[in-house]
């Protein structure tokens, strides 16, 4: 799937505060900055850089992340040398520097990020395994430079989506996934090492992208179903609920990237006209 992160930067312009990456047509790394205040494709200010003398290319379709680390906004995703036709990606900070963290195999191409509630930690979640029967999920640490094996689950799907968030009420991370049954999506605690079934997602689409904020004791899950339609489901504690159809339909062969501001989240997916908004005004009722 091609590749969509946001962040809120609140020091930036009002009309400037959502800033959303995504891979270019040029296999680079773009930037639009969004207006909190306007759903749809409002205008913007938009970079992206160029494909002259780049060492490495960020493959289009492949899964970005961003977050925060020490006052910095972080872009992290898959990169590989593209003169050199390796069988191995990197996976890498691709902004506002390049730098590998590990490496995984060609076609694993999905990476999530979190952060902690300041901010002076980060962790990585990524994909190895040369086949469906070997998958493997790690995590890098941003704060120690370590990478460690969280998971030998092979219920994890081939190709499945990523979405990690850091819960602030009880201090640990959670990552989500699909499993090799397309209708089950799950929930890892990295913290507790327990994978949790995340019930009533039936529905999802095979290989559905996956976005997740979380805000005040609540984690809200984006999805498609089997119709290509977004649903969002909550977890406000104890359980996640059940799920509920934004009526909007997404191409699932893009990400879906999540963020709160301004009391609502803010969801960003490529609909048939182009990269899109979604104020979630409904999601905390």
């Amino acid at each position: 799937m091609s590749g969509i992160a946001a962040l809120v930067v609140s020091t930036a312009p009002v009309n400037e505060r959502i800033h959303v990456y995504y891979n270019t047509d040029t296999k680079n790394l773009g930037l639009t900055m969004k207006n909190g205040d306007k759903d749809g494709e409002d205008p913007s200010k938009s970079f992206a850089s160029s494909a002259d003398d780049q060492k490495v290319i960020i493959p289009n379709p492949s899964q970005i992340g961003a977050s925060h680390l020490l006052g910095m906004n972080l872009v992290v995703g898959i990169a590989n040398q593209a003169a050199c036709g390796a069988t191995k990606n990197d996976v890498a900070i691709i902004s506002p520097v390049y730098k590998p963290l590990g490496s995984t195999e060609a076609y694993n191409l999905v990476v999530s990020i979190c952060s902690s509630d300041t901010a002076k930690e980060a962790w990585v979640y990524y994909l190895t395994g040369p086949d469906a029967n070997s998958i493997k999920f790690h995590e890098y640490s941003l704060y120690d430079f370590s990478t460690e094996q969280r998971a030998g689950n092979d219920n994890i799907l081939k190709g499945s989506s990523l979405a990690a968030y850091y819960n602030t009420d009880d201090e640990k991370r959670y990552v989500i996934h699909q499993g090799r049954n397309p209708q089950d999506l799950y929930e890892i605690c990295i913290d507790d090492r327990s994978t949790t079934r995340i019930e009533s997602t039936d529905n999802a689409l095979k290989s559905t992208p996956l976005a997740v904020v979380f805000h005040e004791k609540t984690a809200y899950l984006y999805y498609l179903n089997s119709g290509n339609k977004i649903e969002r489901i909550k977890n406000t504690g104890s359980e996640w609920g059940s799920p509920h159809s934004l009526d909007k339909e997404a191409d699932s062969a893009h990400q879906l990237s999540a963020v709160w501001l301004d009391g609502i989240p803010h969801l960003f997916y490529v609909s048939p006209s182009g990269l899109s908004h979604i104020r979630d005004k409904k999601a905390s009722k």
